[in-house]
């Protein structure tokens, strides 16, 4: 698969993952991606973003640059920061209500970064 390939259909998954339409986009990213350049990249199998287009595609988006252009983008974990992973398990009752009090302090972790990284 051509890198332009996988980049159309890695921001298409996200925006599908994210709940997102094309002129939603459009409104995220302030304007700096016209609606006739999303139109393109929707209906144009041979469109060639140019690096900063992708950028801001992929900041609007909330996800890093290179995962709109990895072959083998994982869904499950675009939300998560770096270090942090998604598993899964089957346990015991009592043991996954210790899981649950973890999973939550984790993503408390994750907002309070967030939070952070947003006031700098």
């Amino acid at each position: 698969m051509r890198l332009r390939e996988v980049f159309k259909r890695n921001l298409e998954l996200v925006m599908k993952f994210r709940g997102i339409s094309y002129f939603d986009l459009y409104k995220l990213t302030n304007g700096d991606i016209s609606v006739g350049y999303l139109s393109k990249i929707r209906n144009d199998d041979e469109i060639n973003p140019t690096l900063n287009k992708i950028d801001t595609l992929a900041k609007a988006l909330s996800v890093n640059s290179l995962d709109l252009l990895n072959p083998n983008l994982d869904l499950e974990n675009l939300d998560l920061p770096d270090g942090y992973v998604r598993v899964s398990y089957v346990l015991s009752y009592p043991r996954s209500i210790a899981v649950r009090g973890w999973e939550q302090i984790a993503l408390d972790q994750i907002r309070y970064k967030r939070q952070i990284k947003k006031k700098i």
